[in-house]
């Protein structure tokens, strides 16, 4: 056991295993432990790590939401909306995947099934990522309005509406033979919708009580406001704002044609700075709004560019001026290497999209990484943020602050001897158990978020075996785990259950290290 480098970190512990010869797909003892079967409601996954979903399943583009339980009112659930890898050689599948999980027990997540397809002429759609939003109506109703981003020929503008957030939706904006969106839908590629409630009197939307405003676009930024009356064509005198953001081909390289001109972007501000690439979400922290997307990242910490990244900017209201805040997470992973000279990235790289969300008080990244880099086997993860804001107006000179959140360290970051830093979220094992993995579980190599080779982590589609291998490993191969609490948790805190640390003992039972005979560890 000499090679088994434990390497210390204040609470937790990072597994390193350097592994002699090839380590075959087997899987970890006790891997079914973490499933259970409600039958009044469904499926329940029990997270034990990151990726906090069961690792078969494969919901990329993951938009968060809190809404209020229709099932139990005052109580609220967390839903994640996204996408569906099933075809394994492109992009998603027929049908809008969600989950949801109690606040109170973010360990606990509940699968809400296929909540949207489409079938059409002995066919279904193909549906990219989707947005789901909450209106409350001046009486007290709710609405949920799916924003599902089909990929049907004339259809991609689709928009469904219902009474609960899981469903059932119906379309509200197709053609009688439902082939294609009415005139005026406007909503394209990756739609985001933001709802802002009118509480002045002397607001000219007060009767109807909210606005809507919808985002969207690859490789071109774009929004609008909504008809709040139709929500998905533009609201009556006004316009479409055709470029908000300024999109980028490579870090720092504007994609847009010369000479575009951005009104929505402060004076000043380097336009090389934003690096738009898609994936439009937008959310409100304090008094400032803050527009999350995927964009190029890399070279400002000294790692390749790669739009595997979510960047992040800031305004005084939904649609701008905004001003850029930076990247928010790179699903590269990146650490420092061994002598601290340069930023390197120890995990696969291929795209993203998600959003920030606040739950319990904390606020969290959603986002999803692509197993040893395969883009149509994607897995939702997530990871705690800090998240700062004055109360200063943008044009103030005011800013939201987002970057790296540890419970143990104030300012978490990773910065090299040459002085590049990364601000970004750690990409961990933990996801929601962000004060260490319990150390008396079993865990599978698909929770490793450390690799010194990403090719290594296979994508699994076992719905009865929660495991995805670490094949082919070979003399001086690192696959690591961060972190394990191994102080433990004394209370239930943040949506999370109490565990146990561990304790001084006279022996130790090796029993729970799982080998095969071509496996060694030196």
């Amino acid at each position: 056991m000499k090679g088994l480098n434990i390497v210390l970190k204040k609470r937790t512990m990072v597994l390193l295993l350097s592994v002699t010869g090839i380590l075959s797909t087997t899987r970890a003892l006790g891997q079914q432990q973490n499933m259970v079967k409600d039958l009044s409601k469904g499926f329940v996954h029990q997270s034990i790590g990151n990726p906090y979903l069961p690792l078969w399943e494969h919901l990329p583009d993951g938009e968060p939401r809190v809404f209020e339980d229709p099932d139990q009112p005052g109580k609220y659930r967390a839903y994640i909306i996204g996408s569906h890898d099933l075809r394994f050689t492109s992009y998603c599948g027929p049908d809008i995947r969600m989950w949801s999980a109690p606040i109170e027990n973010l360990t606990s997540w509940r699968d809400e099934g296929a909540i949207f397809s489409y079938p059409i002429d002995g066919k279904w759609d193909v549906m990219y990522a989707p947005d789901l939003v909450e209106v409350k109506r001046k009486d007290g109703k709710k609405e949920y309005y799916l924003f599902p981003h089909s990929r049907g020929d004339k259809r991609e503008a689709m928009v469904v509406k219902g009474d609960r957030p899981n469903g059932p939706f119906k379309p509200i904006n197709l053609t009688e033979d439902g082939k294609r969106t009415l005139p005026g839908s406007i909503l394209g590629f990756d739609p985001a919708i933001y709802i802002e409630y009118v509480t002045d009197p002397k607001d000219p939307d007060y009767e109807i009580g909210f606005r809507a405003y919808g985002f969207w676009g690859f490789q071109r930024s774009m929004a609008a406001q909504l008809d709040q009356k139709t929500m998905y064509s533009l609201r009556p005198g006004t316009e479409i704002i055709n470029y908000l953001l300024p999109a980028s081909a490579r870090y720092g390289e504007l994609r847009d044609p010369k000479g575009t001109a951005y009104p929505n972007i402060f004076e000043g501000e380097d336009l090389g700075t934003f690096n738009f690439f898609e994936a439009s979400s937008i959310r409100k922290v304090g008094n400032k709004y803050v527009s999350v997307y995927s964009g190029y990242s890399g070279p400002e910490y000294g790692v390749g560019s790669s739009n595997s990244t979510l960047r992040y900017a800031v305004a005084d209201s939904p649609l701008g001026p905004w001003k850029s805040g930076g990247v928010l997470v790179d699903s590269r992973a990146p650490v420092l290497n061994k002598d601290g000279s340069a930023i390197e990235t120890s995990n696969a790289g291929h795209n993203t999209h998600g959003s920030i969300e606040l739950i319990n008080g904390q606020w969290y990244v959603f986002y999803h990484r692509p197993p040893r880099g395969f883009g149509f086997a994607r897995q939702a993860v997530v990871e705690p943020i800090k998240v700062s804001w004055d109360e200063k107006s943008v044009k103030d000179g005011g800013m939201v602050s987002i970057r790296a959140f540890d419970p143990f360290q104030e300012n978490l970051t990773i910065k090299d001897k040459q002085g590049k830093e990364y601000k970004g979220a750690e990409v961990t094992s933990e996801g929601f158990h962000f004060y260490g993995l319990d150390p008396y579980r079993y865990y599978s190599a698909g929770y490793a978020c450390y690799l010194s080779d990403i090719s290594l982590q296979q994508d699994s589609w076992d719905v009865w075996d929660n495991h995805m291998p670490v094949t082919n490993m070979k003399n001086g191969t690192i696959a690591g785990f961060k972190y394990f609490g191994f102080g433990g948790l004394k209370q239930d805190k943040f949506g999370l259950k109490a565990f146990e640390g561990t304790k001084k003992r006279k022996s130790y039972d090796l029993q729970s290290v799982y080998y095969t005979k071509n496996t060694s560890f030196i």
